[in-house]
């Protein structure tokens, strides 16, 4: 491929990690990967929430790219070593800081991010847990261009994401990141003629970090609904309050989930695990 130098900045998610993976599989030049935060030796393996895996560093250093921690992207030295590998493309996958436009200049055609949601619904910096919260069954990954304020760059390309099924964290974030991939792909497909179109405004939403209350789980949704979002979310480490007839618990796993079952009583208390009664079907869910 041709103008594709790619400098990679992500995290020790499973989200960068995966789109470096299939950049590298599909054949994209990635001339270097920045990893946010205060890794000086990038170990080989992480003990972050998503658990014990390789982190983006250590699969850098396995393809012997240039890797650097990056505590604070707006510092000199920063911009010195990103100019210094000559990136036709910054591509941000789940890199936390905001990239000021001294930065994104430092590529010689764009600055881009991924960012695993329709934009401009679900702005903000856990896309996929608001979604899971709201019970959306689709969603998207969309490529646009880094602007000054978060995530409200042009849209350069979009694919829709299947987000049902009960997938755990780490499964949907690979997922998201083989379609991110995929619309990185076309664009550099059609260049030099990929043109952005503007953010729609008045469809915009913007959700913040989450809170320990956001993990609530209310019994007036579906069974499907609950067991998704557990499954989905339970890589942040979080109980999940829920209230049933004036009783408190905090769950801690999604076992399992009957649509279609029914339960007799609001909910059961069997050992360690709860049945809860939901809006329509069963969640079983271990207690913490």
């Amino acid at each position: 491929m041709t103008a594709t130098r790619t400098l990679l900045l992500g995290t020790d998610a499973p989200f960068s990690s995966a789109v470096f993976s299939r950049l590298v599989r599909a054949g994209v030049d990635v001339v270097a990967v920045g990893v946010d935060g205060e890794h000086p030796f990038a170990p080989l393996f992480s003990a972050s929430t998503h658990g014990h895996r390789e982190t983006l560093a250590s699969l850098a250093k396995a393809q012997g790219l240039p890797f650097r921690a990056i505590p604070d992207v707006d510092a000199l030295e920063v911009r010195e070593w990103i100019l210094s590998h000559a990136p036709d493309f910054i591509l941000v996958a789940c890199f936390s800081q905001v990239l000021p436009e001294s930065v994104c200049a430092s590529a010689w055609r764009d600055c881009l991010n991924l960012h695993p949601s329709l934009l401009p619904r679900y702005r903000g910096p856990a896309p996929l847990f608001w979604q899971l919260r709201a019970g959306e069954q689709e969603s998207g990954i969309t490529l646009h261009r880094v602007a000054p304020k978060v995530d409200t760059g042009p849209i350069v390309g979009q694919v829709w994401v299947d987000l049902a099924g009960g997938l755990d964290g780490a499964a949907l974030e690979e997922r998201f990141a083989e379609a991110g991939v995929r619309v990185f792909l076309e664009m550099l497909a059609k260049l030099p003629d990929a043109a952005g179109h503007p953010q729609a405004e008045v469809e915009a939403s913007w959700q913040p970090h989450p809170s320990a209350e956001d993990f609530r789980i209310d019994p007036g949704w579906c069974a499907q609904h609950a067991f998704d979002f557990m499954r989905g979310t339970a890589h942040w480490g979080q109980p999940y309050p829920v209230t049933v007839e004036g009783h408190a618990f905090l769950l801690r796993e999604a076992i399992a989930c009957d649509s279609g079952g029914t339960l007799a009583v609001p909910f059961e208390v069997d050992g360690d695990a709860l049945r809860l009664r939901c809006h329509s079907g069963v969640l079983k869910a271990s207690l913490a």
